[in-house]
């Protein structure tokens, strides 16, 4: 599914794509864009965000990997380019409360 923010928005908005499961229709993968770069950030080119999804339990869909990407143009310096990446990936999850995959105990 790609949708796209509205050129009439003046505020900064994003643009991208969610790719669903076919069967169950959860988000798998995403990935949106920043539409306007906000004037308090002059340097910013572009800003991505890339995350992927996974099922920790049935109908349970979480962050598993995110990336996110920041494209720099110095105003002040001639062409040069900085792209700063962060990459986030899950290590564990846990519930804090009653895991939903054990049943509750019987009265």
């Amino acid at each position: 599914m790609d949708f796209r923010a509205a050129q009439r928005i003046r505020e900064p908005d994003v643009h991208g794509t969610i790719l669903l499961d076919p069967v169950t229709f959860q988000i798998r993968r995403a990935t949106f864009e920043l539409s306007k770069v906000p004037k308090e950030i002059p340097d910013l080119r572009a800003a991505i965000f890339e995350a992927d999804f996974a099922e920790v339990v049935p109908s349970i869909v979480i962050f598993e990997r995110v990336t996110g990407r920041s494209v720099l143009t110095p105003m002040r310096v001639r062409n040069p380019v900085t792209e700063i990446v962060e990459r986030q990936k899950l290590i564990a999850f846990r519930f804090l409360h009653r895991d939903p995959r054990v049943a509750p105990p019987s009265p």
